[in-house]
């Protein structure tokens, strides 16, 4: 008998109004994204999905960024959750988000979620 003992990862089937982001961390390494479990379960995904960062600027003053699926920018580009919980994220994409720090605590901003520099 074959049992399966990978990391189990739970979609989220809450509103997102519903989640506590408390604990929704996104810490940037050198050549990934770490998404911690809380963060994980708020983007609703699992191994093999799509992530993506993308911009978002304000009165053509201020930018910061937004991670969510993939889908939710219209795209299909993003790069894809291992079992671990992390994302390649590699060259200028890491130099880009670096500019707005390491780690991250995730925000509900309309349909997305904005990434805060956690202090």
């Amino acid at each position: 008998m074959n049992i399966d003992i990978s990391p189990i990862i739970v979609v989220n089937t809450e509103s997102p109004t519903d989640i506590d982001l408390t604990d929704a961390i996104v810490e940037l390494g050198d050549n990934n994204l770490v998404l911690s479990k809380d963060a994980i379960k708020a983007l609703s995904v699992k191994p093999k999905d799509k992530i993506a960062i993308n911009y978002w600027t304000v009165n053509s003053e201020t930018t910061f960024p937004l991670i969510g699926r993939a889908e939710w920018f219209g795209s299909d580009e993003g790069n894809k959750l291992t079992k671990s919980g992390t994302i390649s994220f590699r060259g200028e994409q890491n130099k880009v988000l670096r500019e707005y720090g390491t780690s991250f605590k995730m925000e509900k901003f309309k349909d997305f979620y904005k990434l805060t520099p956690k202090v």
